[in-house]
């Protein structure tokens, strides 16, 4: 999938389209295709290095997640494929769970 990373800390040139792998879901979650994302302060300061993430690179910022399920895990319930959804990805180890992707894996 296309995804737009940073591999450093530091200012917006940092940013940049790669190739990533498709996020495998777990149990209790959902694989939702975007569709919009937005830019929030905590993208811009976690990009800079002030906002402390620590993760590992490459980054996939982003925060907002609006757009279609296409796979939910054996534990999910309340949802189904093709539901139009809006989400926030849970904090992750995985730093390349954000929103800056074509396809984001958040929990039920």
């Amino acid at each position: 999938m296309k995804a737009i990373v940073i591999d450093r800390y530091g200012d917006a040139q940092e940013l940049h389209e790669a190739e990533l792998p498709v996020p495998t879901i777990s149990a209790d979650e959902v694989l939702v295709k975007m569709v919009a994302t937005s830019v929030n302060p905590i993208d811009w300061r976690t990009r800079k290095g002030t906002a402390g993430s620590g993760a590992a690179f490459p980054m996939v910022l982003g925060w907002d997640v609006s757009g279609v399920i296409t796979e939910v895990g054996a534990a999910v319930s309340r949802f189904k494929v093709g539901d139009e959804v809006i989400a926030r990805p849970a904090n992750s180890a995985d730093a390349t769970r954000g929103s800056y992707a074509e396809y984001v894996a958040v929990g039920e």
